[in-house]
């Protein structure tokens, strides 16, 4: 009927069950109802770790007599034994009349009234109630049809939810059967299986004990344990096992067990036998159609005319027993994830201290390894972060990622470690996660990516600065040599003309106006280059002769808006880089935009210079501009953007137009100076 697991700590449901049981057999096997009365105030008052008081009617039912009382505390005992041996309670007082005709329990807030004649002197009582100010719940007695006392469970700080309430009274009608009669097997072997109608729950009291016992909420059987066969059964067991009532009176107890386990089964029957009580946790069943389930079973010896005979609390606890095996096996599969994570794992409470460590960190924490210095280094700033905010909740803290190089035996080593917080129920004390990953390849390659950048980043500043420098030095030789050559030849043309003879006029003419426009053509070139202004006056005097310049060539309007930037100056390098991105962005829109306006903006703050090229003219694809040679312009103006540490960000899509927004940090604010 059971096998032989025990559980250390059952739960409140299995606690009453094991009281319902020992109850039923104290009533059965005792002739006085005092001592089984005694013995369920002792188990109420164990379960709820409070006070428990039975009452019976006393002189033609005028009074109330205080007939069995318990304390889980010794201390209160006593001093319920003090104020309540021998005293009475008037049966006509309102409460207590409340108490013994109500069908319900009845909650009592601010304590039991103190009996009568005690005073508030006498029994010490300032308030003169009994447990005054603690909270009392009541019940009646019932049997026979009416009210043979009361039960009250006092002094309990416990919220009693409706099963402890039904408990409660199911166990108050027990005690009210053993008032009304004390041996009780005669009356189960005549219960029926089937449940009393309304009309029969009159005053006959073998209808009260059928309805009690139909209404337990488990399943409760009675075996002989000579022949180990059923001789009662409710039907809550009968169809917990698939059986009739009937189909199941007729079966052997091993007959619900699967073979490997009776011998357990037949072992533990025999302990009960003897006088045990029993509460097995875990016992498997085998339902009529083959089908397996798990129940808890309380067994107790029950001694009825000079025989024992056993009783038992059935519950099904499949459920529950599918559950902790799911959890179990997820457990199994977190612990050897874990076993074989190759990185630090652990999770740590709110002070710091250490819940839960895989074998990694368990290694570095025991060694004093710098890696596990990694996983502790950042745990206070984060939990700081995480700090409880004044309505008590944790703020949300964002996950910290970080990357820590440590040194150690075999050089250093590169950790990323994660650290986050994980809410495990609904009480508002996350728990810290931390997650520690060997990363000293990646970080090795990441840093030689970094060094190979700088350098090229390095490489293209000399390249812009050389091209620069190049292009100046260009534009001064053919400003100041080659057009000072030129004009002088254009000079010289004009002054041969005077004595020229009338035959050879046109050519020296035609030699004038071809060194006219070489002239002109180098000036031109060395503007192109770079003007002089840029380096002279400034970013917008040089934009100003530009955008002339470009409408003249190109025919493409230049509209020019700008604020609070007239006048100032912006350093040589930041102007230069300003006035080559706005060069290659128009030559952009002439050769490709198809539209004859452009808007050029600009802007500045106490920071940075902002820039912005915008048109209305075709667009294009960036992603398949960004992979063609021929967008070389587009990648120079991101270079030049990137080594004055400002941002280029291109706005485009085919037919929609192009905007190009640029913003330079202005680290001075300093005059021309030498490129």
């Amino acid at each position: 009927m059971f096998a032989s697991e025990k559980s250390g700590t059952a739960t409140g449901d299995r606690s009453r069950l094991v009281a319902l049981a020992e109850s039923v057999s104290r009533v059965a096997q005792t002739a006085n109802p005092l001592d089984a009365l005694g013995h369920i105030a002792e188990q109420v008052a164990g379960i709820f770790r409070a006070g428990c008081i039975i009452y019976l009617p006393v002189g033609n039912k005028r009074d109330l007599q205080v007939v069995a009382a318990h304390h889980s505390d010794p201390k209160a005992l006593e001093l319920m034994r003090q104020r309540l041996d021998g005293r009475t309670f008037p049966a006509d007082q309102g409460l207590f009349q409340k108490v013994l005709t109500s069908p319900e329990p009845v909650v009592i807030p601010g304590g039991l009234p103190a009996p009568a004649g005690s005073g508030s002197s006498s029994s010490g009582d300032p308030s003169g109630g009994l447990f005054a100010g603690r909270a009392c719940t009541m019940v009646a007695m019932r049997a026979r049809g009416g009210s043979l006392g009361a039960l009250g469970l006092v002094d309990s700080s416990h919220y009693l939810g409706p099963e402890e309430l039904n408990f409660l009274q199911l166990i108050a009608n027990i005690g009210g059967l053993a008032i009304g009669r004390t041996n009780l097997f005669s009356v189960l072997q005549e219960i029926s299986s089937r449940a009393p109608e309304p009309q029969e729950l009159g005053g006959d009291h073998d209808h009260q004990l059928r309805l009690l016992f139909e209404t337990i909420p488990a399943g409760y059987g009675i075996a002989d344990p000579r022949t180990r066969r059923l001789v009662l059964v409710n039907r809550r067991l009968a169809e917990m096992l698939g059986y009739s009532v009937e189909e199941a009176l007729s079966l052997n107890l091993d007959r619900f067990h699967p073979e490997s386990v009776v011998p357990r089964v037949t072992e533990d029957f025999e302990r009960v036998v003897s006088g045990e009580c029993l509460l097995a946790e875990d016992v498997p069943v085998l339902r009529k159609d083959g089908a397996k389930i798990h129940v808890s079973i309380s067994a107790a010896p029950i001694r009825i005319g000079g025989q024992t005979y056993i009783g038992g609390f059935w519950q099904n606890v499949t459920e529950r027993k599918m559950a902790q095996m799911g959890l179990k096996r997820n457990e199994q599969i977190f612990a050897a994830f874990m076993d074989h994570f190759p990185g630090l794992a652990c999770i740590k409470d709110a002070a710091g201290r250490y819940i839960f460590a895989n074998p990694n960190c368990e290694k570095a924490r025991c060694e004093g390894s710098h890696a596990q210095e990694c996983l502790e280094k950042g745990d206070r700033e984060f939990l700081e972060k995480a700090a409880r905010a004044e309505e008590g909740a944790w703020a949300k803290a964002e996950e910290s990622q970080t990357i820590q190089v440590v040194r150690g035996e075999s050089g250093p080593r590169a950790w990323m470690v994660s650290r986050f917080l994980v809410a495990i129920d609904d009480s508002n004390t996350p728990l810290l996660g931390s997650i520690g990953l060997d990363v000293t390849d990646r970080y090795e390659a990441m840093r030689k990516l970094d060094e190979a950048s700088a350098q090229l980043r390095q490489l293209t500043s000399y390249l812009i600065q050389t091209r620069e420098s190049e292009r100046r030095d260009m534009a001064i030789a053919l400003h100041g040599q080659l057009g000072q050559i030129l004009s002088l030849l254009s000079v010289n043309l004009d002054r041969s003309s005077r004595n020229m003879p009338e035959n050879l006029l046109g050519y020296l003419r035609q030699a004038q106006d071809l060194a006219e426009q070489a002239l002109s053509m180098t000036r031109n070139l060395s503007l192109e280059l770079r003007p002089t202004m840029l380096d002279d006056l400034g970013l917008i005097p040089a934009l100003e002769w530009y955008r002339g310049w470009f409408t003249n060539r190109t025919g493409v309007q230049v509209e020019l808006e700008q604020t609070d930037v007239a006048g100032r100056r912006f350093g040589i390098d930041i102007e230069t880089g300003a006035y080559r991105i706005v060069q290659e962005a128009l030559t952009n829109v002439a050769r490709h935009a198809r539209v004859n306006q452009a808007l050029l903006r600009l802007r500045h703050d106490s920071d940075s210079l902002f820039i912005q090229i915008e048109d209305h003219g075709c667009g294009f694809s960036l992603s398949e501009a960004s992979s063609r040679w021929s967008s070389l312009g587009l990648l120079d103006m991101r270079s030049r953007a990137s080594m004055l540490g400002g941002r280029l960000q291109i706005e485009t899509q085919v037919h929609s137009g192009c905007r190009i927004t640029v913003e330079l940090p202005i680290r001075s604010a300093a005059g021309p100076t030498q490129p």
